[in-house]
């Protein structure tokens, strides 16, 4: 800015320098942060379940030049009518995906949103919030939006809706007449998704907007920073009028032009409206629940408060815009991104104005624009101004640099993988590589049956080449009734499902191995199944193959099946003994070569180790996966790990894992499971000292006794105590079946055949009916003894 001397009007003259000048570098700072923070925050793994459908579309449109208009993508719905919504943003995530793959996607992604916060600061600059204020705003907004920074087509609102909005602006606020920008911003937007629906209803609200100020307004005189905000004149609000209806218009003209399903995949946001069940199934389309859904009690909460503190700054225009996209964000969470975004106006006419003002107060004048907005000021001469100017400083900067701490804050959330795993790459609970591997290496055939967890991930590695997937994430592709009857039928595991997968000939199961919200029925189901082998599991996944299939799937079985124990519960190998342990350490260590990176995988082959007596082998596993960040806070990775210590002979360490386990070495029952761990893993002299200690604590405990004589009796010259402690068992429990089958055991080994075989029938009369296990190892006792 310049000026000019009285005496000569036309010698230019340098402005009043800035009293808070030396603040400028913190405000830059203060910006840069913003920057960095934005690209931050969108600087995860690829974790949503569309991608891989939207690369698919893609990628046959460049090669077939032609927009489909029916399915190709499953096998279950092959063929039918499916409009494509968003086929100019699929090819340009296939194009980016084909040149620089996963990291190029997700680049991509950080470059939308910091241009998005670029534009949303240049708006709240715009309303008159200074640069600290400002930049908060942005912060705030980016950090509520973060679960929606998706890959997928839909992120380009990020972008296009605040572009759309500084567009609007610039013209209401008298800087430029040009609106035919949005013509062709709302056509390319309308190609690219058809979230265009959101610039749709933002024109449509701020013309209403306007409407209503010139009503309210009528003839009286412009007052600037007062409700009901700056108006538009006539010929400026006609021309808006007309632009807005012509930009409303071209997405649908032009789509009706190229999409050989017409005007029919701009409405299709329309559906998930009308469909109640529809949205009942996906997250993103749930109603908002206030107590979790946190992103949108910020905006809301802000936007009130503001509202509350600052009611003559706010602008009629922006109210209506916030509140209707707020009204949406609540009815569906996926609505918060643009309901984050639209509210970046009023925040920055309300807490704005509220921090210049209470700065203002600071400086101890009355002006209205002060240097927190990095507006110039006279310097003041006297001694008194200058102390409330370094009051100013140090309040300017004290409010900078907490912006600051707060962005900093939330980048380091952010890489602690705060919401979405920090990072490139894909994130592996919904897309499994070493799964999707198996699969193509061994060369399974289907047609197969999936989660729709892991139908991006089949999509993107096969382009539906290989495996068309039985259901995916495009809920509009299949029928209503199809998710009820078809697929949570065969999820749940519910009557008819066997009936449903030979209906679309499933010959392989690509399914989470643990349960998701409805689908803990069909691993299971398929685990209990003769007719299905399992083939292939790990930390997230499980892959079983019918048995009748095809001779490829048939070899693959007769080579890979697992069924040692269900994989669904995998702490059951520490239930297996002798034969069946071996089998499992021989299975595992056949998946822990072809998945070395899976934590679950290699834990239970350390425990199955550590069962079978290999201790230091046992130990070496555990200490490699102990920095693991699955085991951190792991309390029953922790407790297996004492085992293998304690087969080690190491009981101080085993004292000191099982306490960071939250349990207590010297409780008895900690010192009985340790002594049936030692003896099952062949450990015998350890565990019969376990049980010693047991029965000093408590002498009256039946179980300890029993053990400890069937671990004495091995050696004949301890089978005399042994006896005694079997007797003494039976003074307490008379008629204990285990205890006088274990009586027989000894009976036997000391050549008390008779008295054995007696004691063998008394304890078959005895045993519970449902004990199968029990009763047939005492028949064949009986069988050897007779």
């Amino acid at each position: 800015m310049t000026g000019s001397r009285p005496d000569d009007p036309d010698r230019p003259v340098p402005a009043p320098p800035d009293p808070l000048a030396k603040n400028a570098p913190l405000r830059r700072l203060a910006i840069l942060t913003m920057i960095v923070v934005a690209a931050w925050l969108a600087f995860f793994q690829v974790t949503n379940l569309d991608i891989g459908g939207h690369l698919t579309v893609g990628r046959q449109i460049l090669k077939t030049h032609t927009i489909p208009s029916t399915d190709f993508l499953s096998h279950t719905v092959a063929g039918s009518p499916y409009p494509v919504h968003q086929w100019l943003g699929e090819v340009i995530l296939f194009g980016v995906d084909y040149v620089a793959g996963v990291p190029g996607l997700i680049v991509l992604r950080m470059i939308v949103v910091t241009l998005g916060a670029l534009l949303l600061y240049r708006v709240a600059r715009a309303q008159g919030a200074p640069v600290a204020i400002a930049v908060a705003i942005v912060l705030a907004m980016l950090v509520a939006a973060r679960p929606r920074f998706f890959l997928r087509p839909f992120l380009v609102t990020m972008l296009f809706l605040p572009l759309l909005m500084t567009l609007i602006d610039d013209v209401r606020r008298g800087k430029t007449r040009r609106l035919w920008p949005i013509l062709p911003l709302m056509t390319v937007w309308g190609h690219v998704h058809s979230g265009v629906l959101f610039g749709v209803l933002f024109l449509g609200a701020t013309i209403v907007g306007e409407g209503l100020k010139k009503l309210l307004v009528g003839r009286r005189p412009i007052v600037e920073g007062s409700f009901p905000g700056r108006t538009l004149d006539g010929w400026n609000y006609r021309r808006l009028v007309g632009f807005s209806i012509l930009a409303i218009g071209l997405p649908y003209a032009t789509m009706a032009l190229i999409n050989p399903s017409g005007v029919k995949p701009l409405l299709l946001p329309l559906l998930f409206w009308k469909h109640h069940a529809f949205r009942a199934m996906i997250t993103e389309y749930k109603p908002v629940d206030v107590l979790v859904d946190w992103p949108f009690d910020l905006v809301a909460t802000a936007c009130l408060l503001g509202i509350l503190i600052r009611p003559k700054r706010v602008d009629l225009t922006q109210l209506l815009v916030a509140g209707g996209f707020g009204l949406m964000a609540f009815q569906a969470v996926r609505g918060i991104l643009p309901f984050a975004i639209v509210a970046t106006p009023l925040l920055a006419r309300t807490w704005g104005t509220l921090g210049d003002d209470l700065f203002a107060r600071v400086v101890g004048t009355k002006r209205r624009r002060t240097a927190l907005a990095g507006a110039a000021a006279p310097v003041a001469a006297s001694e008194a101004a200058g102390r409330r100017w370094s009051r100013a400083n140090a309040a300017e900067a004290t409010v900078l640099a907490l912006v600051i701490a707060g962005g900093v804050f939330a980048g380091v959330r952010a890489s602690q993988d705060w919401m979405f795993p920090f990072g490139f790459g894909r994130d592996p609970k919904h897309y499994p590589e070493h799964a999707l591997d198996f699969l193509w290496s061994q060369n399974v055939r289907g047609p197969i049956f999936n989660t729709d967890l892991y139908a991006s991930a089949l999509l993107w590695r096969g382009k539906t080449t290989r495996f068309p997937v039985f259901v995916d994430a495009r809920l509009e592709a299949y029928p209503e009734d199809f998710w009820r009857d078809v697929y949570y039928r065969v999820l749940q595991a519910a009557p008819g499902w066997q009936d449903v997968l030979d209906r679309y000939g499933v010959r392989c199961a690509l399914l989470r191995r643990e349960g998701g919200q409805s689908d803990d029925g069909i691993g299971n189901a398929l685990w209990d199944s003769p007719a299905w082998g399992l083939v292939y599991w790990d930390d997230q996944v499980l892959i079983y193959l019918k048995r009748d299939g095809p001779e490829r799937n048939r070899e693959v079985l007769a080579t890979w099946e697992f069924d040692a124990f269900n994989p669904r519960r995998p702490s059951s190998v520490n239930d297996l003994r002798d034969e069946d342990l071996k089998r499992a350490e021989t299975e595992l260590a056949r998946l822990v070569e072809w998945n070395p990176e899976s934590f679950l995988l290699r834990w239970t082959l350390a425990a199955a180790w550590a069962g079978l007596g290999r201790g230091e082998d046992a130990a070496d596993a555990f200490a490699q996966l102990a920095d693991r960040k699955e085991a951190k806070g792991n309390t029953a990775f922790r407790a297996s790990r004492a085992q293998a210590e304690l087969v080690v002979g190491r009981r101080d360490r085993w004292a000191e894992l099982l306490r960071a386990a939250g349990r207590d070495p010297a409780d008895p029952s900690e010192k009985f499971r340790a002594a049936m761990f030692l003896a099952r893993a062949g450990r015998t002299e350890p565990a019969i000292e376990e049980y010693r200690e047991v029965l000093a604590a408590n002498p009256r405990d039946v179980d300890a006794m029993n053990n400890l004589a069937l671990l004495l009796a091995k050696d004949p010259a301890s089978s005399d105590e042994a006896l005694a402690l079997l007797e003494q068992a039976l003074t307490l429990t008379p008629d204990d079946p285990y205890v006088i089958a274990s009586r027989a055991e000894v009976r036997y080994g000391r050549g008390e055949t008779e008295l054995a075989l007696a004691d063998f029938r008394v304890a078959l009369d005895l045993l519970p009916a449902d004990d199968a296990v029990a009763r047939e190892t005492v028949m064949r006792w009986i069988l050897k003894v007779e």
